[in-house]
């Protein structure tokens, strides 16, 4: 008997940046972005996504068209063994193939079952170029797969098949990710023999959203076989509070920031920017309390070198005395003591012993330190505090940045956050008193 030759997906899709994510919602077994055609004239099919393109061909009434993506009020769609797009005031989607009965808050599309009568529907008269996609026979097979919780908002999804995928246009274009409105999302697919990786563009997912990932049906191997079924998997981006490392339900925040930039980083700040956290902690006091006071990381330090030696507290409050900054000592080294200074208006310089704080590296959790410290001490701002799951965590600036961002943008050290018990560890250990910056 002769071997059929299927070729299938391994079924690993590997979670690259993070730990996947439920959704709250069903997937139906023939869960795919389809639709059907709604002009009985017939409708157009052009090669660009306006009124005066090229027309390639033409759909008939009831036609069954697999969407690639939306393009405001058109539907990028599989013609053939190509693509082409077609106006969506025209198209329904199939409420068999889709997680909603009616089209995305953008569309025109009656769901009454009349048929719009202006536009770019055809006539019979274009009947040589059709191609009809319709037809039971030739439906495919559909195949769920396990939904994935907690996703990141970064996510890339990798799928890897048990066989190489040609690299070219239409294959990628059987990859698609769509939000609960069948609307698609941006992404960027990329192919390396037999493992494809789907990326989103710019500034990823929306915290809380559900999506599915969608693998079609068309896609084909190297050796010329194509895959037997369409394949979806849903998936939920974590909320914003979890992809920070806090957990899930945040009860208090208070921060003392201002309206203007006064994070300071230590990089490149000298001879001893590798242990200047003390003097760019002085230096965003300075900020902090007068926007016009600006000095920099290195001439902080060039009052008292000592040898590239870390500052401490006497030498931090020594340069505070001479920029006349109003501050005091917190003697109390409690968590409600700080915390009141942050109610209170105030911020506070602590200096650490690293060993006490948890280190983590990740690209996006910004709890905890990220970096190596040379020697057993260095300073940080704590500005705020955040109460997560009933744990308190300070929300801090720390200066040594590393010229390293986290995946959102922002830079690492810039509003990170330090577990309340880590933080009163090391001041305990110490013997350190938080200095007090006041309003």
């Amino acid at each position: 008997m002769k071997s059929k030759k299927i070729m299938s997906i391994i079924l690993s899709i590997s979670l690259t940046i993070g730990a996947a994510l439920a959704n709250n919602y069903i997937v139906n077994a023939a869960n795919s972005l389809h639709g059907i055609v709604l002009s009985k004239q017939g409708l157009n099919v052009r090669s660009e996504a306006n009124t005066t393109s090229k027309i390639i061909g033409t759909l008939k009434l009831d036609d069954n068209i697999e969407i690639l993506e939306t393009l405001n009020d058109w539907y990028k769609i599989k013609f053939g063994s190509s693509y082409g797009y077609v106006s969506k005031q025209y198209i329904k989607l199939d409420e068999n193939t889709s997680t909603n009965s009616t089209t995305s808050t953008n569309s025109t599309t009656s769901t009454s079952g009349t048929t719009p009568t202006n536009g770019d529907s055809a006539n019979s008269s274009t009947g040589s170029n059709s191609v009809s996609s319709s037809g039971s026979d030739n439906a495919p097979e559909y195949k769920n797969l396990d939904e994935r919780k907690d996703v990141d908002k970064l996510k890339q999804w990798k799928i890897t098949f048990n066989k190489s995928i040609k690299d070219t246009d239409g294959n990628r274009n059987e990859f698609k990710i769509v939000d609960t409105k069948a609307n698609f999302v941006s992404t960027k697919v990329l192919i390396d023999n037999s493992t494809v990786t789907v990326i989103p563009w710019d500034s990823g997912y929306n915290y809380e959203e559900s999506y599915k990932l969608i693998i079609g049906d068309n896609i084909e191997a190297t050796d010329g076989t194509k895959i037997k079924y369409t394949s979806t998997m849903p998936f939920t981006v974590k909320s914003k509070i979890a992809s920070l490392g806090l957990g899930k339900t945040e009860t208090e925040h208070i921060n003392n920031d201002r309206s203007y930039e006064w994070y300071v980083s230590q990089d490149n700040s000298g001879k001893y920017s590798t242990v200047n956290s003390g003097p760019a902690c002085v230096a965003m006091a300075i900020k902090w309390k007068t926007s016009s006071l600006s000095k920099s990381v290195e001439d902080i330090r060039n009052t008292y070198e000592f040898s590239g030696a870390p500052w401490n507290n006497d030498t931090i409050v020594a340069y505070l005395k001479t920029s006349s900054i109003d501050y005091n000592y917190c003697n109390d080294i409690t968590e409600d003591a700080l915390k009141n200074q942050i109610r209170n208006g105030n911020i506070l310089i602590v200096t650490l012993n690293p060993q006490y704080i948890n280190y983590n590296n990740s690209a996006e959790s910004k709890v905890g330190r990220f970096h190596a410290v040379d020697g057993s001490s260095y300073s940080i701002i704590i500005k705020g505090y955040e109460i997560v799951d009933g744990k308190t965590y300070f929300e801090i600036y720390d200066p040594f940045n590393n010229n390293i961002n986290y995946l959102d943008g922002y830079p690492r050290g810039k509003n990170d956050y330090y577990s309340s018990s880590e933080i009163l560890n090391s001041l305990t250990a110490e013997s350190v008193q938080p200095i007090v910056i006041n309003k």
